[in-house]
């Protein structure tokens, strides 16, 4: 398992994270967090569970742990997103997705839920509220995720064994740092290379290769964005080989150079790096 600041680099300690994108673009992945897109401007398509969703300003997708999604943008998209991980949640949170919770429909439509959301959101985006400590965000973010259980509620559901596919998603989505093989995955998942190449072929719909590729070069896309990493740092961390071959697959995937990318897009993007420590406990 790499660090969690690896696969979410403007992650805080008490484990959350949250960030503004231009255009979101993500193949179909599986991770044990809890996310949340609001849609800040534009227009994005969630495919959630093999059902696809249309997202215009003011709709929130609600993603839980283990499921299958993806999102990708048509022309223009500015989103809101946060996530908490799930072996930080608080103990109430994390024993609705233990004990099988789920919801009956992840898109909040706007105007379907409390005003005070966008409210609370537009709050957090102002450049002098960035700077508020981490206790008041979790707590914000907390509150957003409570008020969309007020608006709907998760219900109770047959909890079900993960897919051979879901499997190979989040074990690729969890170690894509390292340089693994399509023999070791397939090793570690208990499956033979024809099993898993198909899997990945018919049911994820990208090659082994293809698929690893794009998962490590969206990580060294936040990478850019959210730190100040240097380029060699990033290639290697996200499990490319070197610079070359970290160069060349990002302009593949982006048509962009890492460098123009960063430049484009590390100011936009980079919300979190101005949040302060949690106030520290005064001596008595």
């Amino acid at each position: 398992m790499p660090d969690k600041e690896w696969l979410y680099p403007n992650l805080h300690e008490n484990g959350y994270t949250y960030s503004v994108l231009e255009n979101l673009h993500y193949i179909p992945h599986v991770h044990g967090g809890l996310e949340c897109v609001y849609v800040l401007d534009g227009e994005l398509c969630a495919t959630i569970d093999e059902k696809n969703y249309t997202l215009k300003k003011g709709d929130i997708c609600l993603i839980f742990p283990q499921v299958r999604h993806s999102y990708r943008t048509p022309n223009h998209s500015n989103i809101f997103c946060f996530a908490l991980l799930h072996d930080t949640m608080p103990d109430d949170l994390r024993s609705l997705f233990v004990d099988g919770y789920a919801l009956p429909n992840p898109i909040y439509r706007a105007g379907s839920y409390s005003p005070l959301i966008p409210e609370i959101i537009d709050h957090m985006l102002m450049p002098e509220e960035r700077k508020a400590n981490r206790l008041v965000h979790t707590g914000r973010l907390l509150m957003l995720l409570g008020l969309l259980f007020d608006a709907r509620a998760p219900i109770s559901a047959q909890k079900l064994a993960m897919s051979a596919e879901e499997e190979v998603m989040q074990y690729l989505h969890e170690n894509f740092h390292d340089p693994i093989t399509l023999t070791q995955a397939a090793e570690h998942l208990g499956l033979s290379q024809f099993q898993l190449s198909r899997i990945c072929n018919h049911q994820i719909g990208m090659g082994f290769n293809a698929y690893l590729k794009s998962l490590r070069v969206t990580a060294a896309m936040r990478r850019l964005a959210f730190t100040n990493k240097g380029m060699q740092e990033i290639a290697l961390g996200c499990g490319f080989e070197s610079v070359r071959t970290f160069n060349r697959a990002f302009s593949e995937e982006t048509g962009i150079s890492p460098s123009e990318y960063r430049r484009a897009h590390q100011q936009c993007t980079a919300l979190n790096l101005d949040v302060n420590p949690a106030p520290a406990k005064k001596s008595e």
